[in-house]
């Protein structure tokens, strides 16, 4: 019996929330052979995800590596997404223009910006 590396994590399948009225349906007949044995292996209810559209991003537990992507090059943020993180840094950056020191940093670094240009 071979021995199982005791480092080995197994790996992670991420689906990303995704406007689906915006994404491309996919065919797997034009994935990678790397992609179709991992999307192969994924259930029907993963797979069928896949082909709407979704984005989806297939990594290595216990590391950074990734080892494939779907969708990702059509992926689009659902706009109710946007506004929501909007919505969360609202609060946090009225408070920090609140400051004057903050206000005044802000304005230098936008005049170094346009400087810059």
């Amino acid at each position: 019996m071979a021995k199982k590396n005791s480092t080995e994590q197994g790996i992670a399948v991420i689906f990303f929330e995704t406007d689906l009225e915006k994404s491309i349906k996919q065919d797997e007949n034009n994935y990678t052979p790397l992609q179709k044995q991992i999307f192969q292996n994924l259930s029907a209810q993963a797979q069928e995800k896949i082909r709407a559209g979704y984005g989806v991003t297939v990594g290595r537990l216990g590391s950074d590596e990734r080892i494939c992507e779907f969708n990702m090059e059509n992926y689009q943020l659902p706009q109710h997404a946007i506004e929501s993180y909007a919505r969360l840094l609202l609060p946090e950056f009225r408070a920090f223009m609140e400051n004057e020191e903050n206000r005044r940093k802000l304005e230098e670094y936008m005049k170094n910006q346009e400087n810059d240009k």
